[in-house]
């Protein structure tokens, strides 16, 4: 998909663009000024606690604040990850482990980011995951003869 218009808005402490793609609009970006995001970021981050009534742990990621990480979002450095019922955070983290993370969501009011260790980047067209087996392309391409011919060339 090549985007065919940039829209731009500009005010006070906020700055907002819009990509459209054949008059539709694609995706919205807003960055508000002093208030940079952490979202999307990757940090090499070491485990802070393990709490097993939560089920999750808590990462020292660099920022000041520890971040949250639940089972579900759980992956050791060795790409293992929780298999299913019955299982618990400590089954795949202690206190100390390296972790490879990413910011879902920017702490608000008093608690820190949410944290997943199932790490994506995301492009136009594809998303790259390093830790997951086989080719993710974008949701927007829905023409099927582009999905194959990027699917093709990712998996050459």
């Amino acid at each position: 998909m090549v985007v065919d218009h940039i829209l731009l808005s500009t005010s006070p402490g906020e700055t907002r663009v819009a990509l459209m793609f054949e008059a539709r609009l694609v995706e919205v970006l807003v960055e508000r000024v002093g208030a940079a995001s952490l979202v999307g970021n990757i940090y090499l981050g070491r485990i802070a606690t393990v709490n097993k009534g939560l089920d999750a742990a808590f990462v020292n990621f660099g920022t000041g604040r520890d971040g949250f990480l639940a089972l579900p979002e759980a992956r050791h450095l060795d790409g293992s990850t929780n298999s299913g019922p019955g299982d618990s955070i400590g089954d795949y983290l202690n206190e100390g482990d390296a972790v490879l993370v990413q910011v879902q969501r920017d702490p608000v009011e008093g608690k820190g980011s949410k944290l997943t260790a199932n790490i994506n980047l995301a492009g136009a067209d594809l998303v790259f995951r390093p830790l997951q087996p086989g080719v993710s392309i974008s949701r927007r391409i829905e023409n099927t003869g582009d999905r194959e011919r990027l699917t093709a060339l990712v998996e050459s």
